[in-house]
């Protein structure tokens, strides 16, 4: 069997980063604290304990390819798999971020219901 090509795992988030990001967007709200604590705690559920996605990617390159061959290969691969990445990344924030503004109005929906929509600020 020829080289074979290792493309590493892709990193889950650091989840300090997602959760400092949330508390941003919902420090100004009155009861801020509990509404953070709330959300946070059905993001994690949602997005770091349920839906965990280890991506491994292994390539074994046939024999009797030169190195140059070899070097040619492993590059278009990892080039298209950067760009594969860079789209999934973009598609699973959107999601993320659309579950995190439902998150936040059914919070609101449910313990505040007279003040209205989140994005309507």
């Amino acid at each position: 069997m020829g080289t074979v090509i290792e493309i590493p795992a892709l990193v889950e988030r650091e989840w300090e980063l997602v959760e400092s990001n949330i508390r941003d967007k919902i420090a100004r709200e009155p009861d801020a604290d509990e509404m953070q604590e709330h959300v946070i705690g059905r993001m994690r559920e949602a997005f770091f304990e349920k839906y965990i996605l280890e991506e491994e990617v292994r390539i074994s390159l046939p024999d009797g390819l030169s190195r140059d061959q070899g070097a040619f290969i492993e590059s278009a691969v990892q080039k298209a798999l950067m760009l594969h990445r860079e789209r999934l990344k973009s598609f699973i924030d959107q999601i993320f971020t659309d579950r995190l503004y439902l998150e936040i109005e059914l919070y609101r929906l449910k313990y505040h219901p007279a003040r209205g929509p989140f994005l309507s600020h």
